[in-house]
């Protein structure tokens, strides 16, 4: 039996295409069918969209597709690249030789073109029917495909039909045959596949249609609109024919090898109108046939699921097309114009609905991406195999126990030696991994393989532990030899421990790797170490010593994390080719060093001038992978310039006296020494802030040299100094130094004040005076004075209270009032006549004159 055909005794129909008419659809749900692009490579441009065939016709186990555009015309080949990818006419191509044009009426037609391996050979061969008695087989001849005669039995010659017919295996030996009908009213005919490459015509004898070879339910036709498949869940292959309307449908059992009329399944009555709108497989990737169907284009998609006992399930919780329990992508439909096929090579069903011409075609990603066999121990094919070693299967994913169970089989005659439920403990489901640990012992030097029921175990999806048969649809179970077979040896022994590594032994810290030839110290009775698979199967504690094998040349390495120190066990596994292995476990201590600071740091940089005497600067703390406690001293070096103004308290950094010492940066060299007595050092600037506002002193501010209109204001200072000076006329109101900046500056202080000036103490001696002038006599005035640094420090107010002058002095005449003159005449001395006459002369003060 070939390998295409072995999986096909408990799987079901092969014309995966259940369609009748429509348009284009598809269907996608929320956690499984998503729309999606259509993979590079696969745009079908022709206008004849049903004339597509999927297959893996050149045999790398993907789907591939072929089209042609007329009957007759060339086949074009689209070859799965394995990555979500297709090539259009590649090289190789294996219908090269129909790349020109076609051969006869050849059209790849989803009704009359079946693919199949006709002659078990291995591969797929392609069978067109036509009615006109010219069928086409194109038979795959090493990976070519060529035109040849049709085999003895296969040509089909009946008028009825338009070349439709259904196949799958209808007789249970586990390859496919034909069925249909002659006429209307029957009666039915069955071709027989004899498993050597001929076929017979309603055989004598294991007939599954031999109670209707002279008549059929009225409504019977096996094309498009029927489906076969094993309904029942029995394990034989039925037909459900879908006649539109209500309670219309026509089931043909299958009970123990022969057809009759029975119930349609629960769940199965197809009523719509547009009969057969249908596609059938494995959508939830279970292992048994679910289907799929529009009531109208772009319509909902109506899913029935197989519920594994007889009945399905219209809609269920876990529909995979949820998506589109309303609506499709516009122009979508079920039709001969789509396929379902793994078109992404994940190991799902997708759907692909062509569009004619430049109109975009739609893409239905099947997302779930079930579990897959990545590798097996032992490999397929491997011999030598100890009798009692374990197997393990890495995944793609986990699985879970379900109820079936797993086989180990004689190769040679299929015999089952060994059966594993799910349940067993002998079997580990562990992360992305299965072990099978077996209890029976296997003979020498024979050869074995592994099976699994469906039943056996789902991922987390409830897809089945197996693959997807891209010719029935249907996810199934590894049954065929080629999944997992190996060859037993003579009886092997485990290797053993000839040279173990030194228990606890020790280096020191950031010493350089160790190295060990791990086939000096481990021994294998069947083998050379050198053939051993050596493996680090623990490590307590990577963080300090790191474990490597180089297989290559069976070299352990274990190298030291620099700067640490500590232990680690560590256990080596030496595995012989059957599985067995024995493990070597050690205690290597890397022994602690003292290693110098590498850094210190000061928590704060700066220190006030109000600080006082050993004003806090900052905490020092330091940077070193072996010790946290440190001592801290000042030392000579560079940087080393105010180390007299400061000193260590402990950890913390101190100014001697920060009032004592100017505003500016200072600079400090400091060394942190462990107790190892390394030590490092650095240098810190320092900076002392002045905020200390300058004071008054020698008895200042003063007031002097008061006259009626002025005064002299004097200040003397302990620093720097900016000298604010304001006044007002008594009870005002106060000013502060801001009023005075602004008045001085640009006029715009306050109009109580009638002075403001700010004069600067800026060198020794810090004095300085302004003369306030502009005022009244005898008048009492407001003096507000306020001292800046410089640095942003002002002083508090002083207020000083001072009376203009009142007293007369004498000064320049003035015209004062006008008085009654006298005049009068005489005779001086002389005898000369002289006029005299008298007036006042003022100053304006109380005081007068007389001239």
């Amino acid at each position: 039996m070939s390998r295409l055909n072995e999986s096909l005794r408990l799987t079901t129909i092969i014309g995966a295409f259940v369609a009748l008419f429509s348009s284009t659809a598809v269907a996608q749900t929320v956690n499984d069918y998503q729309s999606a692009t259509l993979p590079t490579g696969l745009e079908f441009t022709s206008n004849v969209t049903g004339g597509v065939r999927d297959g893996d016709f050149d045999g790398d186990g993907d789907v591939d597709f072929i089209a042609t555009a007329s009957g007759g015309g060339a086949i074009t080949f689209y070859r799965n690249n394995g990555d979500g990818t297709y090539s259009v006419n590649p090289t190789p191509n294996p219908f090269a030789n129909f790349t020109s044009s076609g051969v006869n009426t050849f059209i790849a037609s989803s009704a009359l073109t079946s693919v199949f391996d006709y002659d078990n050979d291995g591969d797929l061969d392609i069978w067109h029917r036509q009615l006109n008695g010219i069928d086409t087989l194109l038979e795959n001849v090493n990976g070519v495909y060529e035109s040849v005669s049709l085999p003895a039995g296969l040509e089909f010659t009946y008028a009825f039909g338009s070349g439709a017919v259904l196949m799958a295996d209808f007789d249970g030996d586990g390859d496919l045959d034909f069925t249909g009908i002659e006429s209307t009213s029957g009666p039915a005919w069955f071709l027989r596949n004899n498993g050597n490459g001929t076929f017979t015509t309603n055989p004598s004898s294991g007939n599954p249609f031999s109670n209707f070879l002279s008549s059929i339910p009225s409504g019977y036709t096996p094309n498009i609109s029927a489906t076969a498949a094993d309904f029942d869940g029995d394990g034989d292959i039925d037909i459900w024919q879908r006649i539109g309307g209500d309670g219309n449908d026509i089931f043909l059992r299958n009970d123990s090898g022969t057809l009759v009329v029975g119930t349609l399944p629960t769940g199965l009555e197809y009523i719509p109108a547009s009969t057969g709108v249908l596609y059938a497989g494995d959508f939830d990737g279970d292992g048994d046939f679910d289907t799929a169907s529009q009531d109208a284009v772009g319509g909902a998609v109506s899913y029935r699921q197989n519920n594994g006992n007889g009945t399905f399930s219209l809609n269920p919780a876990n529909n995979p097309f949820s998506a589109f329990s309303s609506s499709t992508p516009a122009n979508t439909a079920f039709n001969l114009s789509g396929s379902f096929a793994d078109l992404d090579a994940d190991g799902d069903l997708d759907i692909w609905i062509r569009r004619a011409g430049s109109e975009a075609d739609i893409y239905l990603e099947n997302t779930v991406n079930p579990v897959r066999v990545l590798s097996t121990i032992p490999s397929n094919g491997a011999t030598g195999v100890d009798n009692n070693s374990s197997i393990t299967l890495s995944l793609s994913r986990s699985i879970n126990p379900w109820s079936g169970n797993l086989y180990i089989h004689r190769y040679d005659d299929n015999s089952i030696v060994e059966t594993i439920n799910s349940s067993d403990a002998g079997l580990t489901f562990g992360s992305n991994s299965l072990t099978i640990n077996r209890s029976v012992t296997l003979a020498d030097n024979t050869r074995y393989y592994v099976s699994f029921d469906r039943t056996f175990a789902t991922d987390d999806e409830n897809y089945i532990l197996g693959k997807l048969d891209n010719i029935s649809k249907i996810r199934v179970p590894f049954t065929e030899k080629e999944f997992l077979n190996f060859t037993t040896g003579t009886s092997n022994t485990a290797p053993t421990v000839s040279n173990p590594i030194a228990d606890n032994f020790s280096v020191g810290e950031d010493s350089g790797n160790s190295t060990f030839t791990l086939a000096n110290r481990f021994t294998d009775a069947e083998t050379d170490a050198s053939s051993l698979i050596y493996s680090v199967e623990a490590n307590n504690n990577t963080a300090v010593v790191g474990a490597s094998i180089d297989n290559s040349t069976d070299v352990l390495t274990l190298s030291y994390a620099a700067n640490a120190s500590g232990s680690a066990t560590i256990t080596i596994r030496a595995t012989d080719a059957g599985g067995l292995f024995v493990e070597d476990t050690f205690t290597v201590t890397v022994l602690a060093l003292n290693d110098a600071p590498t850094d210190i740091a000061l928590s704060n940089a700066s220190v006030n001038q109000s600080g006082g005497a050993n004003a806090v600067v900052g905490t020092l703390s330091s940077t070193d992978i072996d010790d946290a406690n440190h001592t801290y001293t000042l030392v000579s070096g560079t940087g080393d310039t105010n180390n007299s103004s400061f000193n260590i308290n402990g950890t913390t950094l101190r100014a001697n006296d920060a009032g004592a010492l100017a505003n500016g940066s200072y600079s400090v060299r400091v060394r942190a020494t462990d107790a190892g007595s390394l030590s490092f050092e650095k240098a810190f600037s320092v900076t002392v802030v002045d905020d200390i506002p300058t004071n008054f002193e020698n008895g200042t501010p003063t007031i002097s040299e008061i006259t009626q209109t002025s005064f002299r204001v004097t200040g003397d200072f302990d620093a720097f100094a900016n000298f604010y000076i304001g006044v007002t006329l008594d009870g005002a109101g106060s000013v502060t130094a801001n009023d005075i900046f602004q008045e001085a500056a640009f006029s715009g202080g306050p109009e109580r004040l009638l002075f403001a000036d700010i004069p600067t103490a800026s060198s020794e001696p810090f004095i300085t005076s302004r003369v306030v002038t502009g005022l009244e006599r005898g008048t009492d005035y407001d003096v507000y004075l306020y001292v800046n640094d410089g640095q942003s420090n002002t002083s508090g107010v002083t207020k000083l209270d001072v009376t203009t002058s009142n007293v007369d002095s004498d000064g320049n005449l003035t015209a004062g009032p006008s008085y009654n003159t006298s005049l009068a005449s005489t005779v001086d001395t002389v005898g000369e006549a002289v006029d005299i006459f008298s007036f006042n002369l003022s100053d304006g003060g109380t005081a007068d004159g007389l001239a």
